[in-house]
């Protein structure tokens, strides 16, 4: 199953990392390969880092870049992503997704950004939610 996924673009290169769980075993599996850790805390360490030095290329103004992430039921899109596909009605403001990622601004950067998809992670990530 599926625990959380990231995605970004910068320079139309994209990378991910994405966690799952088998039965107990948690692995992130990234471009380096798949790697298994003992906690959900251990594995958002190593997408973070991974996702990080990956993004910091675009640090600088100019650079185009894009984020991606979904946990659990939800989904949120940074920088210059696709729009997630949905209804064209106003999404709810008041869901812990829409709060937190309402803190993040354009002008914060793609660092900044993968710093709020890690609290939308934290918040929604199913196993942290079952423990």
């Amino acid at each position: 199953m599926q625990v959380f996924s990231l995605q970004a673009q910068v320079c139309g290169h994209q990378l991910s990392a994405t966690v799952s769980d088998a039965g107990g075993c948690l692995t992130v599996e990234t471009a380096s390969g798949p790697l298994s850790v003992r906690s959900l805390a251990d594995a958002e360490r190593v997408a973070e880092r991974q996702i990080g030095l990956f993004l910091q290329r675009a640090e600088r103004g100019g650079v185009p870049w894009g984020r991606y992430l979904s946990a659990g039921q939800v989904a949120a899109v940074y920088g210059d992503w696709p729009l997630l596909p949905g209804p064209a009605s106003p999404r709810a403001s008041e869901t812990p997704v829409s709060r937190i990622r309402s803190r993040w601004r354009p002008s914060d950067g793609p660092l900044s950004a993968l710093g709020n998809a890690m609290a939308i992670i934290r918040a929604y990530s199913p196993r942290r939610a079952a423990a």
